[in-house]
């Protein structure tokens, strides 16, 4: 039996029929407001938490912030880094460093395990969180008013490391050059995972304060640009551990967010995908992707 919901639940590209579970859901998600919508993604399913996943959830930007499905997980995503390949492997065809992994993969293993324990180790005291987010005042002038400092307005309030991630790996593969067409062996490290305790952080805080601000506001907050860049440094981060463990060559960038008088380097992004994000898609709508990322 339809609700008045199912109009507002676009199935166009579901793969395989909705359970009823699932259909329930969809419209729980939806009776709050009428000036909210939902599309299903063909990867729609009941996870193993019990938890609805596989869907891009839309409302008015001013609608209340309380009907957002926020997961637990928000910014979780998958970063990958290109290593930069020798100059003497130019016009070979194949890839020594990739071979050369290859070819001892107990070490491969062994040096990968050092590098997650090394995360674990570090991440035990000094887990992201709200607490660690940027100060929004340092000083005061002389006639009383706050004033930011062009350094401390972007750097974190206190140190943190990256939690261990979800997966992390190398991976090789053939490309073709759009330059000169050649086909080319390159070496990829490849980082998914997020920040959980600031994850928590955020989620715990809509539940607080989610009916007395919208979702324009939650989207365009301080809390969702931090908890967004952190967890890709954080992804960054482990990627530079693992080329550093395993000697790679990949693109650095300064992480002039840090905490510290220096900052360090960390990995650049050859390409990145959020599983669990909010975007501002146009003037009058806020979209919620739960494991699905925006194309368009």
């Amino acid at each position: 039996m339809q609700g008045p919901e199912d109009e507002r639940i676009n199935r166009s590209f579901e793969l395989y029929p909705m359970t009823g579970d699932e259909l329930d859901t969809c419209r729980g998600l939806l009776e709050p407001s009428k000036h909210t919508s939902l599309l299903v993604m063909p990867t729609h399913r009941i996870n193993e938490l019990g938890e609805f996943q596989g869907f891009r959830f839309n409302c008015g930007s001013q609608v209340s912030a309380d009907v957002l499905p926020m997961s637990r997980r928000m910014f979780f995503g998958t970063t990958m880094s290109e290593c930069i390949s020798r100059e003497e492997d130019s016009g070979k065809g194949v890839n020594t460093q990739a071979i050369a992994l290859l070819s001892d993969l107990e070490s491969c293993k062994e040096r990968m395990q050092r590098v997650l324990q090394r995360v674990q180790d570090g991440s035990m005291h000094r887990k992201a969180s709200f607490q660690c987010m940027p100060i929004s005042a340092d000083g005061m002038h002389e006639e009383g008013e706050a004033y930011l400092s062009d350094y401390r307005r972007y750097a974190d309030s206190n140190f943190w490391e990256p939690e261990p991630p979800d997966f992390v790996g190398i991976y090789h593969g053939f490309t073709r050059s759009f330059i000169n067409d050649i086909r080319e062996h390159k070496l990829y490290v490849v980082c998914g995972g997020g920040l959980h305790y600031a994850s928590h952080d955020f989620y715990n805080m809509l539940l607080d304060m989610g009916d007395k601000t919208t979702a324009a506001e939650v989207c365009e907050s301080e809390e969702v640009h931090w908890l967004r860049r952190a967890a890709q440094r954080s992804r960054a981060k482990i990627i530079k551990m693992v080329a550093d463990e395993f000697r790679l060559d990949i693109p650095l960038e300064h992480d002039m967010h840090e905490h510290s008088a220096n900052g360090s380097y960390i990995a650049v992004p050859t390409a990145e995908t959020l599983q669990h994000d909010i975007q501002r898609t146009s003037p009058d709508i806020v979209s919620v992707y739960n494991h699905c990322c925006n194309t368009e």
